[in-house]
């Protein structure tokens, strides 16, 4: 029997030990045979003894005649007087079983009178069959659930005590048949679940022992695959072949060969399909005539990471790029994203577009130091979160940010191998190994073509398809043909120049259409046309548009062209309606300009935009027109005034319409921040950028915030503008929030949090120096923050009671609210109750969601310290709505934590479980956010071991330790990361008896945790040292050391299910009144002592 059958996967757990209640007596005959009574083992000496146990255990329950039983103890000499020797063995039998009365004497024979599913062969062939059933019903989950715990029994070759005997052998037959479709499916329902890494070794040594059960190598093949390892698939598959065709003159069968076909079409095979993630937009128009390019685009992605798509505007890339990437995105793993850079005006927002694309620009709420903060600017996230994605970026209209995008997706390409590119621009993007394909005009007609030969032409059918959904009347017979072959012709065959003549069919004939080409276009009409740069293609159609405009449709046309986002009414009038062009005509001639094509509608609410390409020529004319600076200074001023107005508004009732409004503005609120910059407009541009850094902070647009701030520091260089100094500090918060090293030339231990804390010291100083010339609700609140984020706590409450006194409702509600998360830290939680309260009786008044939901979290948390979980669960639930309104998905993943922490101290594992699967459902098709994905998966782990699932909270931790150990000591959170995770690794290598392992997590975690100076974060390392002295034996110290985590918690948390652990197991072994002494001690220690006792190492 090969090795790999002979045992299953058994990690730190005995055969039975999925049962609450041991059952009188259980037999294991997969492998050595095994008695228990009671869950204590039983010797079942002697191998007649033995054979005779095998014999009745085949058939439990059934009466099995004394001649075969005797056959299968004496196979070849049976003794004389067999009836008397085979019913001394069975006294034998029923001593070694106790009194359980397992072994009856019935009429012809014995019984072994227990339940089937006592013997693990049964249980086994039981939950094969469930696997199976879960497996074909479309629950990969559930089946490799159930295939994993009958791997488990299966513990060496079955009735190996019976070795030889015919019974033995044909119950061996039937059961390694069994086994061998358990582990098929079991290897296909992990497949499923997209764990190729983890049983690929295994499924090697099964597939080249069993080649004639085809479905080995049909699943290793699809392991490899998944695992970017086609070569060895196909060598699989080829090994296979050759088997068969040696030994049995046949070929491999169809699902093999399905396979096979898959894998050289490049195709996923069908355990790797899933549901397309992507942000492709369906397309509501046929694409028509780039049979070739798609084919050609979808060859060179195949072969090549970086495909470029080349060719003039309006030449159809960013059509044929979507069509080529749409199948893609249910073959690839992290699926297919579309990057949209005719948006972005600047180098700084190609990383964040990409992010957008993604959905990693999730919002969050502004956090205490204790919290788990973004680390890193724009393009660190990116490459962080593309890290290990294995996904088609579609990275669309390149040209002008050429250089910056080039850069950056060189970078994702040497970074992240998986991640393939596909990009539209007007040039190439010049990295080497970039694969090209030119986009040509499409196939145009024959000159005098008549109507059937002229249907035939790709730029005909697009100009047909595009006018009769404008003009029902439109048709191409013997009248029409001629015009219809000319326009297509003189428009070169490009597509947007034909869908703008189509669009014109609303109001002109294709006659006349004809007719104002040959007079506007001379270029079309003759000359060698292939020796003019594409561009003008593009734009003697933009240039027959503009004719076509009104005087006032024209100057408006133009001045719209400064906006990069698009246009509401009002700004269009405010900008725009000026020196020649009424406010009051603005409207009416958006929606005209919007009926001829060259405004689009953009929602939500009314919203026109310019295609790219459009708005580039309306800058052009603008500067012709010498209004260019002028027009401009007008967009910088109006959006300045916007941000002053609509700032204000986000700490309000009215925030929700402000944050859209930023949201919709975003691009027009940048470039006008740039030109104030480019202007050397220093006090506006000084309120313009802090006016935006409380919407930064409420998105979570740290990397954003930082870019912005070091602009305008530079820009106003010289300055004594005491705002600058407020934008300094501004800075510094980017810096921290975003896990900024503040000096990466020093090395040493003092990293992260400790060397930013002096820093911080300084830019209070300032704040403080120059906070009493202006009211500024920045400076309000970061002063005494600050000063608390700084160590300062005696300086911070100063500061802060000195704002409480004078400051408005807002900035009061604020200051309550984040001091209470600094109590906290410092174990006060009466404290934190109490300013929660208030800040949240403040920010209730007020109508802000954020300071609601901000104050509900943290009284929601003071409440589940006290034991209050009735309140508690109000305040997170109603905390979760109000981030949700805010559109907070980071903290809706950590306030989801917090609830599945509420539910598990319920006693709900499975809803616990629910939640944490919610959580991660924010991610899905996603490049996960690694920080606050390690604390989703240590809450995970967590779940798993209290389910009694100890081999997969084993390995789930062993993941996480190994993320811990290469993350950066820079990072400002990394000891509260350490601690943290630590601490749970510790907790779960204990309940694997792996003890050693749990002293090496815990002196790390103690070592990193201490240093935070957070409380919680050390009184949770604390409760995981009570439970590793308890594990050593040593219950007093124990017990002490849950009584010093108490103390430095500031309460017992007496719900945490952890502390319950730990307090039930301990109050197993000491009487009550013992332990209540020894908790008593360790509560009663000042903070340094109880820490000190804490001391793994100690």
């Amino acid at each position: 029997m090969p090795g790999w059958l002979r045992c299953g996967n058994r990690i730190g757990r005995g055969i039975w030990d999925s049962g609450p209640v041991p059952a009188a007596l259980r037999i294991a005959v997969l492998g050595p045979v095994e008695v228990t009574l009671a869950g204590s083992p039983t010797t079942v000496a002697g191998t007649r003894l033995r054979r005779l146990l095998l014999r009745l255990a085949v058939d439990p329950g059934a009466v099995v005649g004394a001649g075969e039983l005797t056959d299968a103890v004496w196979p070849e000499d049976r003794p004389a007087d067999a009836g008397n020797a085979l019913q001394t063995l069975v006294s034998r039998l029923r001593r070694a079983f106790g009194d359980t009365g397992a072994v009856l004497q019935l009429s012809g024979g014995y019984r072994l009178d227990l339940d089937p599913e006592d013997v693990d062969a049964v249980r086994f062939g039981r939950l094969a069959v469930a696997g199976h059933a879960a497996l074909v019903s479309g629950d990969p989950s559930g089946a490799a659930e159930a295939l994993r715990e009958a791997d488990r029994l299966w513990r060496g070759e079955p009735y190996l005590d019976a070795a030889g005997s015919d019974f033995a052998e044909r119950a061996v037959a039937r059961l390694v048949d069994v086994r061998l479709d358990a582990l098929a499916d079991l290897f296909q329902a992990e497949l499923e679940l997209d764990r190729a890494a983890e049983i690929v070794g295994r499924l090697e040594a099964v597939a080249a022992d069993e080649l004639l059960r085809e479905r080995f190598t049909a699943l290793l093949m699809s392991a490899l695959a998944a695992l970017g390892r086609t070569a060895e698939a196909l060598a699989a598959y080829e090994r296979l072949r050759r088997h068969l065709a040696d030994e049995l003159g046949v070929d491999p069968g169809p699902e093999v060969q399905a396979r096979h076909l898959a894998l050289l079409r490049g195709e996923p095979t069908p355990d790797q399909r899933r549901g397309p993630a992507t942000n492709l937009r369906s397309e509501f128009t046929s694409f028509l005539g780039r049979e070739a390019e798609l084919e050609r685009v979808s060859s060179l992605i195949a072969e090549h990471r970086l495909t470029t798509i080349v060719g003039p505007g309006g030449a159809g890339k960013t059509r044929l790029a979507g069509q080529a990437a749409l199948p893609l995105a249910d073959r690839l793993r992290s699926g297919v994203w579309m990057v949209e850079l005719a948006p972005v005006g600047e180098a700084e927002g190609v990383p964040v577009a990409v992010l957008d694309a993604l959905g990693a620009r999730a919002a969050r709420l502004m956090e205490p130091v204790n919290r788990d903060i973004p680390q890193r600017d724009s393009r660190q996230r990116l490459l962080t979160q593309l890290h290990d994605a294995d996904c088609l970026l579609v990275m669309d209209n390149c040209e002008h940010l050429l250089e910056p995008a080039a850069q950056l997706i060189a970078e994702i390409l040497a970074r992240c191998p998986g991640v393939r590119v596909l990009a539209t621009s007007r040039e190439p993007l010049g990295i080497v190994g970039e694969a090209l394909c030119v986009v040509p005009p499409l196939a145009l007609p024959a000159e005098g073509a008549d109507v059937a030969s002229a249907l035939g032409s790709p730029a005909v059918q697009l100009l047909v398809e595009r006018a009769s959904a404008v003009s029902a009347d439109f048709a191409v017979d013997d009248a029409t043909v001629a015009d219809i072959v000319r326009v297509v012709r003189r428009l070169d065959g490009m597509p947007l120049a034909i869908e703008l003549a189509a669009a014109r069919l609303r109001l002109l004939p294709i006659s006349e259409i004809a007719v104002r080409l040959g007079d506007r276009f001379r270029l079309l009409s003759g000359g060698n046309r292939a020796a003019l740069p594409r561009h003008r293609t593009l734009r003697a159609v933009v240039e027959w548009s503009w004719d076509l405009l009104g005087d006032d449709e024209r100057l408006l046309a133009e001045r719209l062209a400064v906006f990069p986002a698009g246009a509401t009414p009002p700004a269009a009038a405010e900008v725009c309606g000026r020196d020649g062009l009424d406010p009051a005509d603005v409207p009416d001639l958006l929606l005209a300009l919007a009926d001829k094509s060259l405004l689009q509608p953009s929602g939500p609410g009314v919203r026109y935009r310019m295609l790219e390409t459009i708005r580039e020529y309306g800058v052009e004319q603008l500067v012709l027109r010498g209004e260019v600076t002028e027009v401009r200074d007008a967009h910088a001023r109006y959006f300045r005034e916007l941000v002053a107005e609509q700032d204000p508004l986000l700490r309000t009732a009215d925030q929700l319409p402000a944050l859209a409004t930023f949201a919709a503005e975003r691009e027009n609120i940048l470039v006008a921040l740039r030109h104030l910059g480019d202007s050397g407009a220093v006090s506006e541009m000084l309120d313009m950028v802090l006016g935006l850094f409380w919407y930064w902070t409420l998105i979570g647009s740290h990397s954003e915030a930082a870019v912005w701030a070091d602009f305008v520091l530079d820009a106003t260089t010289g300055s004594h503008d005491p705002r600058r100094v407020l934008l300094e500090a501004g800075r510094v918060v980017t810096m921290v929030a975003g896990g900024a090293d503040p000096d990466p030339d020093v090395n040493g231990p003092a990293r992260g949090w400790q060397i930013w804390q002096p820093k911080l010291v300084e830019v209070v100083d300032k704040l403080v120096e120059v906070g009493s010339d202006w009211d500024h609700p920045m400076a309000q609140l970061m002063t005494p923050v600050l000063a608390y984020f700084a160590g300062d706590e005696d300086r911070g409450k100063v500061l802060a009671d000195k704002v409480l006194a004078d400051g408005d409702l807002w900035v009061r509600s604020a200051l309550l609210t984040m001091r209470a998360g600094f109590a906290e830290n410092y174990g006060a939680i009466d404290d934190m109750l109490a300013d929660a309260q208030a800040g949240y009786e403040g920010f209730v008044q007020i109508g802000d969601r954020w300071g609601m939901a901000s104050a509900l979290s943290t009284r929601g948390v003071a409440h589940l310290m006290e034991g209050d979980h009735e309140r508690a669960a109000a305040d997170l639930h109603l905390a979760l709505e109000y981030q949700q309104m805010i559109g907070a998905t980071d903290d809706d993943l950590m306030l989801r934590m917090r609830i599945a922490d509420l539910r598990w101290r319920a006693g709900d594992l499975d809803g616990a479980l629910e939640e944490i699967r919610a959580a991660r459902a924010l991610r899905d098709g996603q490049p996960a956010y690694v920080e606050r994905m390690w604390f989703l998966e240590a809450t995970e782990a967590s779940l798993v071991l209290a389910s009694g699932r100890v081999d997969e909270a084993v390995a789930l931790m062993t993941r996480l330790r190994a993320a811990i150990a290469g993350q950066g000591r820079d990072h400002p959170m990394y000891g509260h990361m350490a601690a943290i995770l630590g601490a749970t690794a510790a907790t779960i290598s204990a309940a694997a008896g792996d003890l050693d392992t749990a002293s090496a997590d815990l002196r790390l975690a103690y070592r990193e945790g201490v240093p935070t100076h957070d409380q919680p974060v050390i009184a949770a390392v604390g409760v995981a040292i009570a439970g590793y002295f308890l594990a050593l034996g040593d219950a007093s110290r124990s017990a002490r050391a849950l009584g010093a985590s108490a103390r430095i918690r500031g309460s017992d948390n007496a719900g945490d299910p952890a502390v319950v652990d730990v307090r039930t197991r301990l109050l197993a072994v000491l009487a009550s009144d013992v332990f209540d002494r020894l908790y008593a001690d360790g509560k009663s220690l000042d903070l340094p002592a109880a820490i000190a006792l804490l001391d793994p190492s100690a």
